[in-house]
């Protein structure tokens, strides 16, 4: 699925037939509850809806249908439930808001490293130990470390 910067749904598109296709595949609950997206999700739990023949994150999708314009590259789970759908759950942000977020809840889903860790890592792989040998000790995937080798991410972290 491609990450897009902004998405919108016209105002012309949005038809009792869209709200009531997208939302068969949501549990509407309380306005305060989750609302998780019950098609197809990804291994992370992100929901995918198809709209226009294209791949959308559930939750993208129903921000925009119900809040209006996607500005910014994220919509942040203020929930911190992937699946979740439930507009009053959803804000528009950055990346950066998005990775302060996860750390500020404790569950850092995608960020399971701290900075002390990158820099043991870097460090490791300096005197040329193995990206295999690596991940094992730090219990993370050897394409993480791979990243982490090829300044893909935390290239922040100079040792």
């Amino acid at each position: 699925m491609t990450k897009a910067i902004g998405f919108e749904i016209l105002e012309e598109d949005i038809t009792i037939d869209l709200l009531i296709n997208f939302l068969t595949k949501v549990d509407v609950m309380g306005p305060n509850e989750c609302w998780n997206y019950t098609g197809y999700c990804n291994k992370e739990g992100y929901g995918n809806y198809t709209y226009k023949g294209k791949n959308v994150y559930s939750h993208r999708f129903s921000y925009a249908l119900f809040l209006g314009p996607i500005k910014n590259e994220c919509i942040r789970h203020l929930c911190n439930n992937p699946s979740c759908c439930n507009f009053n759950h959803l804000n528009d942000g950055t990346k950066s808001e998005n990775n302060i977020d996860m750390v500020n809840c404790g569950k850092q889903r995608c960020q399971k490293l701290l900075m002390a860790d990158v820099i043991e890592i870097k460090k490791m792989l300096l005197v040329g130990e193995k990206c295999a040998t690596i991940a094992k000790i730090f219990n993370i995937s050897e394409q993480t470390i791979s990243s982490i080798k090829c300044n893909r991410t935390w290239k922040h972290v100079v040792i």
